[in-house]
């Protein structure tokens, strides 16, 4: 895991518009009105990562802050998405920055595992509302 030097806030709608490739960043992507985060990696290169979150002018402090604090308890989004997928074991759930949004591996038949996306593509939501997502597919026939 590599540590962000900084948490900024994008004054264009890229990530590459900022500074340099380690500084962590949101920025606001105005045609598709949404807020992403760039979360910086030496490893994979780093990802842009689609976020729920609605920040207002207000609260842009406090967002910076709690995506600087989150960034530094959690591992690569890129490099878990890629180690998840090769290793067949453990997260069962993940955002898995290939599809852009959170997935799920079951059981496929004959020793094989099918990773299957959840259509919840925002980061930040609620951990739980991907476990109920994942609770349906594991409840589904396949």
């Amino acid at each position: 895991m590599t540590e962000p030097r900084l948490i900024e806030i994008a004054r264009a709608g890229s990530h590459e518009q900022c500074s340099g490739p380690d500084a962590a960043r949101l920025y606001y992507c105005a045609a598709t009105r949404e807020w992403s985060l760039w979360w910086p990696c030496a490893r994979c290169g780093g990802s842009a990562i689609p976020m729920l979150a609605d920040i207002a002018a207000a609260g842009i402090e406090a967002a910076l802050a709690h995506t600087a604090a989150h960034i530094a308890a959690q591992p690569c989004p890129g490099c878990l998405s890629a180690e998840s997928r090769a290793s067949g074991g453990d997260p069962l759930a993940w955002y898995d920055t290939a599809v852009r949004e959170w997935v799920v591996r079951v059981p496929g038949g004959e020793h094989a595992l099918t990773i299957v996306p959840l259509g919840i593509r925002w980061y930040d939501v609620p951990r739980a509302l991907v476990n109920i997502a994942a609770a349906r597919v594991f409840d589904a026939d396949f």
